[in-house]
C-alpha cells in the first residue's frame, strides 16, 4: 500500500493525525461499555493515531509498505502506552472508593475503628468509628501514613512501634497493644489496638488491618486504682514501720538500745522452757558499773549516760543473739546466756570485765570505769527464771563486797 501525503506541513499533518485520538478519548467516555473495556479502546485508537503522526514525523512512512514492520512497531507502541496508562489509572484508585457501600455501611455500624493499611502504612481505608476517634474526616485520612498520625511516644515512632506494622512486617497477630493519641483538642486518648496482615495470595503481604477500641476510661480506672493502691501500700508501710517503733519502744531501753526489763521478762521465760525441755544449761550474768554515782556526781548526768551507752556497745559486741542483753535498772546490766555452762559464763564474764576497764572517753582521759560481774547457772537448784537472776544477783553483791572490778560465780 502506498500513501501519498503531498507537499501538506509537517506540523499540520501531524496535528490532523493526532485530532482522533483526542476526539475518541472523548467519545468514547459515552459509550455504554465497562470501564476496562473503554480504557482498552481508546488506547488503541489513541495507539494508531500517535502512531500515524510519529511516522510521518519522523519520515517513517515508508513502513507502511511493510506489515510486519508496521506490525511490530504499532504492537511495542501498544504495549509501552498501554503499561503506562493502566499504572497511571491504578495510582489515581481511591481504594475506599470501590469498595461496595454495603460493605462500607457494614463497617460505618461498627462501634471499633477500622484501618487498613498497604505495605507503605498508606491508609487506604477507614470507617467512621476512627475517623471520629482521632478527630480528622476520613477523606483527609486517606492516604496519610497511619504511623504519622498524632500518636503520643516519648520517641519519635518508626514503622513496627505501630502494631500494624509490626503485624504487616512478622505476619504475626497483634492483641490488645496499648497506644496514645492526641486529639486536635490535646486531650489524651487511650487505644487498644488488634492488628492482621493482609495477604496477597499465599505469601506475600500487601498490609494490614488493625481494630481500635477506646479504653481511656479503662485506663483512668486503673490508673486511679493503682494510685489508690499505691496509697494503701504507703499507709500500710507506715503502719508497719510504726508498729516497729512502737515495738522498739515497748521491748528496748530508750539510753542503751538494750532490752528493758518487760522484755526480758518474757523472751527469758522462753529461753528457759527450751533448757529445761533439751536438759541444756543457761548462764546468766548481772553487771554493775563500780562508782557509778561518783561519775554522775562528778562529771554530771550527760556523762553518766555516755558511760551507759558505751558499756553497753560492749556488751551487745561480744554477746550476740541468742543471748539476751537487758539494762536491768540504772547502771545494772543483765545478759542470758542459753547453752552456756557455768565455766564458760565465768570466762566471758571475765574477758567483758576487762574490755570495761579499757574503755576511755575521748574528752575525759582521767576517767576510769570498771564493772562488777555476779554469774550463776541452772544446775545450781534455780527453778524459775527469777530465781537465776537472784542467785547472779547475789553474786554480784558479793564481787562488789569484795572490792569491785572482779568476777564471782555462785555456789551452793
Amino acid at each position: 500500500m502506498t500513501l501519498s501525503i503531498g507537499c501538506m506541513d509537517r506540523q499540520v499533518l501531524f496535528l490532523v493525525a493526532s485530532l482522533p485520538a483526542r476526539l475518541s478519548l472523548c467519545r468514547l467516555d459515552k459509550l455504554p461499555l465497562p470501564h476496562a473495556v473503554s480504557l482498552s479502546l481508546r488506547l488503541a485508537v489513541a495507539v494508531v493515531c500517535i502512531g500515524l503522526g510519529i511516522l510521518y514525523a519522523a519520515g517513517m512512512l515508508g513502513l507502511l509498505d511493510q506489515p510486519a514492520k508496521m506490525a511490530l512497531f504499532f504492537a511495542g507502541s501498544g504495549v509501552v502506552l498501554y503499561t503506562l496508562m493502566i499504572h497511571r489509572a491504578l495510582r489515581s484508585i481511591e481504594v475506599s472508593s470501590v469498595v461496595p457501600d454495603r460493605v462500607r455501611d457494614a463497617l460505618d455500624t461498627l462501634s471499633e475503628g477500622l484501618l487498613v493499611v498497604d505495605e507503605r502504612d498508606n491508609i487506604v481505608l477507614a470507617n467512621d468509628a476512627f475517623s471520629r476517634m482521632v478527630g480528622i474526616d476520613r477523606g483527609d485520612l486517606i492516604g496519610r501514613r497511619a504511623c504519622s498520625l498524632a500518636w503520643v511516644s516519648s520517641e519519635p515512632l518508626r514503622g513496627e512501634d505501630c502494631p500494624w506494622q509490626r503485624a504487616a512486617h512478622h505476619g504475626q497477630p497483634q492483641i490488645e497493644q496499648l497506644m496514645r493519641y492526641r486529639l486536635p483538642d490535646d486531650s489524651i486518648r487511650f487505644f487498644a489496638i488488634n492488628a492482621s496482615s493482609v495477604q496477597h495470595g499465599k505469601s506475600a503481604t500487601c498490609g494490614a488491618v488493625a481494630t481500635f477500641r477506646d479504653v481511656t476510661l479503662t485506663e483512668a480506672y486503673r490508673a486511679e486504682r493503682e494510685r489508690t493502691l499505691a496509697i494503701l501500700r504507703t499507709s500500710r508501710d507506715e503502719i508497719s514501720s510504726q508498729n516497729q517503733e512502737l515495738q522498739i519502744l515497748a521491748t528496748q531501753d530508750a539510753l542503751t538500745g538494750c532490752l528493758n526489763r518487760r522484755a526480758l521478762t518474757s523472751l527469758f521465760a522462753d529461753l528457759w522452757r527450751d533448757a529445761k525441755q533439751h536438759q541444756t544449761p543457761l548462764s546468766c550474768l548481772m553487771i554493775d558499773n563500780d562508782y557509778f554515782k561518783r561519775v554522775n556526781d562528778q562529771y554530771g548526768h550527760s556523762v553518766g549516760d555516755e558511760v551507759l551507752r558505751r558499756v553497753s556497745e560492749v556488751l551487745q559486741d561480744r554477746f550476740a543473739e541468742p543471748a539476751l542483753v537487758c539494762r536491768y535498772g540504772g547502771e545494772e546490766f543483765c545478759v542470758i546466756l542459753p547453752n552456756t555452762p557455768l565455766e564458760y559464763a565465768v570466762k566471758q564474764a571475765g574477758e567483758l570485765r576487762q574490755a570495761i576497764e579499757d574503755l576511755r572517753l575521748a574528752d575525759i582521759e582521767s576517767l576510769r570505769l570498771t564493772a562488777s560481774v555476779g554469774v550463776s547457772e541452772t544446775r545450781f537448784g534455780a527453778s524459775t527464771p527469777s530465781g537465776l537472776i537472784a542467785q547472779a544477783d547475789e553474786s554480784l553483791y558479793v564481787a562488789k563486797a569484795s572490792g569491785r572490778n572482779r568476777v564471782v560465780a555462785f555456789r551452793n
